[in-house]
């Protein structure tokens, strides 16, 4: 298991740090397969949702690892849900995030 701060918005409710953070390093997780898919922002259309995370954070990710663990993970929906936040959610990494 590894930690890894992952920031998530839905495409549509960015905000100007959030564009900041989307020119570093993007990873998409389709939410109805699970299916981890590397895209431009484009291409992003619900309901899939975006991860991000820094060139420079700190990261130890084992291309063997099955999972990671989310610490502060920010989820936001452009559903009636609002914003929501969620803690140490398991969610399966595929080889586009280990490679």
């Amino acid at each position: 298991m590894h930690t890894l701060k992952l920031h998530v918005v839905v495409n549509d409710t960015l905000s100007d740090k959030e564009h900041r953070l989307l020119e570093q390093v993007l990873l998409f997780l389709d939410v109805k397969s699970g299916e981890w898919i590397c895209g431009q922002l484009n291409s992003v259309k619900k309901p899939m949702v975006i991860l991000s995370f820094g060139i420079n954070d700190k990261m130890d990710i084992d291309s063997n690892a099955h999972y990671l663990r989310l610490e502060s993970l920010s989820y936001f929906l452009a559903q009636p849900l609002s914003k929501k936040a969620m803690y140490q959610k398991l969610i399966p990494i595929k080889h586009a995030l280990a490679s």
